[in-house]
């Protein structure tokens, strides 16, 4: 199975995240994975792992981001809004991201016009969620 260099849970619900930092262990698609609570540690994180000399999209595929898609302060929009700030601002190199969520409101973000925000899935990750992940978009198969 492919890899990344990184992934990065974002959710306040330590019961998920364990379950799921448990499955992508399991399917060894990452040495280092990591989780933060709130959308600010979040990009804190970001800011500091998607560093580096920015070449764009072609090296975008490092590192998976799975966030809830309402936690604490900010919700999906704000995050994406965050995040692409950062990548305009040539801050960092955007991070592929997946928003988890246990609703059905995932119809709003589908006007999104942004390159970084590949899906959404459900919160409790299975390995067809992951499959998915990894046949979905060819770039990120591509790149690992």
């Amino acid at each position: 199975m492919k890899k990344f260099k990184k992934i990065l849970f974002i959710d306040d619900d330590p019961i998920a995240t364990y379950f799921n930092k448990c499955l992508i262990g399991k399917l060894n698609l990452s040495q280092e994975i990591e989780s933060t609570a709130t959308e600010q540690e979040g990009l804190a994180w970001i800011q500091t792992n998607c560093r580096g000399p920015y070449k764009g999209k072609k090296h975008q595929g490092q590192v998976l981001i799975f966030s809830d898609l309402t936690i604490t302060a900010m919700n999906g929009f704000q995050l994406i809004n965050a995040i692409r700030e950062l990548e305009q601002k040539k801050e960092i190199q955007a991070p592929f991201l997946y928003f988890l969520t246990s609703s059905e409101l995932t119809e709003m973000f589908t006007a999104c016009d942004t390159s970084f925000v590949h899906g959404f899935l459900s919160k409790n990750l299975s390995e067809d969620d992951i499959h998915l992940v990894l046949s979905e978009d060819k770039q990120i198969v591509m790149q690992l």
